[in-house]
């Protein structure tokens, strides 16, 4: 993390040197490769009166901004900037780090150097530990609130059906059929409220301010959906008792 000027105002930004021919260098509208002491902005950084050609201080250095990310980067929730590795040789001869691909290959590191996984790194990032086990804890819980609704809900649908139900075993109905009417229908209720959801979702990700940082990947929508439709399911096994238990006299004797 580092500390440039801008208009005699300090920023505090990320600075990241990248190989420009290696497939970390970030993608831009302009391809031309960066100069030296010029650099790619992190697009939040254009709320900070950052624009292209802008010019700022660090190292006492003059520094232009040759673009923007067409992605957002941040390190410690602060804004990245990008520039060349001939760049940064020219200011500094060390590396607090040095990021290999799979396909990269280097020689046995030095006693004095530490060689990690990704997850390791990602973990050792301040306060992204803290963050993550918090978010986990917070959707856990909501799951599991979802999970008793969702039960509850249908569990309660059903008893005011049961008169109608018990009706329906005592003309000899079967069991088969009753059951699978309410997994039908409650099949259809949790995905039609699951479509709903991601709908309202999406919407929400238009008036949501361009410096959140906010990603919805399709993966992580197709996990918890059909993770809400599975809780779907096991909270219908209490409906199921229920019809199962039913006494078919009783509840003709109790429709009115």
């Amino acid at each position: 993390m580092i500390e440039i000027i801008k208009d005699d105002e300090p920023l505090n930004v990320s600075l990241f040197a990248v190989d420009q021919t290696s497939k970390f260098m970030p993608e831009t509208s302009d391809e031309s490769g960066l100069k030296p002491y010029e650099v790619l902005a992190d697009p939040s950084l254009k709320q900070e009166g950052l624009n292209i050609g802008d010019q700022f201080t660090y190292n006492e250095i003059t520094w232009t901004v040759k673009g923007f990310t067409e992605q957002r980067y941040s390190y410690g929730h602060t804004p990245a900037l990008f520039t060349s590795l001939e760049t940064w040789e020219s200011i500094s001869d060390t590396y607090q780090a040095v990021l290999l691909s799979e396909k990269d290959t280097i020689d046995a590191p030095s006693s004095s150097v530490d060689a990690v996984q990704k997850g390791d790194i990602l973990s050792n990032v301040p306060g992204y530990s803290a963050e993550q086990g918090s978010l986990t804890m917070m959707v856990t819980f909501l799951f599991i609130i979802a999970a008793i609704v969702l039960a509850t809900f249908f569990y309660v649908i059903t008893l005011q059906k049961l008169h109608q139900y018990g009706v329906l075993k005592a003309i000899g109905t079967k069991m088969r059929i009753l059951l699978g009417a309410l997994f039908a229908q409650i099949s259809i209720l949790a995905a039609g409220g699951v479509a709903a959801g991601i709908a309202l979702t999406y919407g929400l990700t238009l008036v949501i301010p361009s410096g959140v940082p906010f990603e919805l990947s399709i993966t992580m929508i197709l996990f918890n959906s059909g993770l809400i439709l599975i809780m779907a399911w096991i909270g219908s096994l209490l409906s199921f008792r229920s019809i199962v238990s039913v006494d078919p006299l009783e509840a003709i004797g109790s429709v009115k």
